[in-house]
């Protein structure tokens, strides 16, 4: 589970979940493994930092120490080509 807190004052929080390659969203009011800004989240998941090292300089938060492994893979093989500064 993932809460991130928006820059509009909001907290969106979800699960996902990969299988074969592929990853899926969904909304959850469950309580959050890993926490962080949106811009923090942006990062993590387009590949240009790691959720453990996120975690390691204080920008994410986890509950859980295997919840950053999971977040990982974002950052595993290339990063994505994105012209779209955070």
């Amino acid at each position: 589970m993932v809460a991130v807190h928006e820059c509009e004052k909001t907290v969106t929080q979800f699960e996902i979940t990969v299988e074969g390659g592929k990853a899926a969203v969904t909304p959850t009011q469950a309580s959050a493994n890993v926490e962080c800004s949106d811009v923090t989240w942006a990062s993590v998941v387009l590949g240009g930092m790691s959720a453990s090292e996120a975690a390691a300089h204080g920008l994410l938060i986890a509950a859980k120490a295997g919840a950053c492994k999971t977040l990982d893979i974002f950052a595993t093989g290339p990063i994505p080509f994105c012209q779209e500064y955070f």
